[in-house]
C-alpha cells in the first residue's frame, strides 16, 4: 500500500455512511430548514440495501421536517458520478449522499484522477445502517469454521 492510499483508506474508514441524516444535528440546523425538497442521492440502481435504508429514511425525514426528501438513483461507475454530483452541490443540506463506505474507502485507491475528494468535499453526519458480512459455503463441502479453509502445513487445501 502507498503513502497516499493509506492517507486516503484510514481516514476515509471513518467517514463510512456519509451525508444520509440531519435529524440528530436539528439543534445547530437554522429552525427553518428544510423550506424545500431535499434530494437524497443514492450511488446505486433502485432496489439494493442501500437504496431501502434511504427510502426508509427518507420517509421518516419527510415526516419529521414536513418536507419531501426525495431519492435520486444515479448508479454507474462505482458510485462516482453520483459523489461526484454532490460534491458540486451547494453545501447548503438540500443534496445529501446516501452511500456505503466502499465508495468512499476504496475509489480513491482505484480510481487516480476522481473529481471529489472523501475528505476535502465530505462531513460524516450519520451511520445509518450496520450490516455484518458473512462467509457461506455450500451445504455439501466439509467446513464448519474459517480454519477449515486455510489448511495447516502439510494438508490439501478444501477445493
Amino acid at each position: 500500500m502507498t503513502q497516499r492510499q493509506s492517507k486516503i483508506i484510514v481516514p476515509g474508514a471513518i467517514i463510512v455512511f456519509a451525508f444520509a441524516t440531519l435529524v440528530g444535528t436539528l439543534p445547530a440546523v437554522a429552525q427553518d430548514f428544510p423550506t424545500r425538497i431535499v434530494t437524497m442521492v443514492v450511488p446505486a440502481p433502485a432496489g439494493g440495501t442501500t437504496d431501502i435504508a434511504a427510502r426508509l429514511l427518507s420517509e421518516g425525514l419527510s415526516r419529521r421536517l414536513s418536507q419531501p426528501f426525495v431519492i435520486e438513483n444515479k448508479g454507474g461507475a462505482s458510485g462516482n458520478v453520483a459523489t461526484a454530483q454532490v460534491a458540486r452541490s451547494a453545501p447548503d443540506g438540500y443534496s445529501l449522499l446516501v452511500t456505503y463506505s466502499g465508495y468512499h474507502v476504496t475509489n480513491p485507491a482505484l480510481f487516480p484522477r476522481l473529481n471529489w475528494d472523501p475528505i476535502k468535499d465530505f462531513s460524516p453526519v450519520a451511520n445509518v445502517v450496520t450490516a455484518p458480512y458473512v462467509i457461506v459455503v455450500r451445504k455439501d463441502l466439509p467446513v464448519k469454521t474459517l480454519e477449515n479453509l486455510s489448511p495447516t502445513p502439510g494438508q490439501t487445501p478444501v477445493n
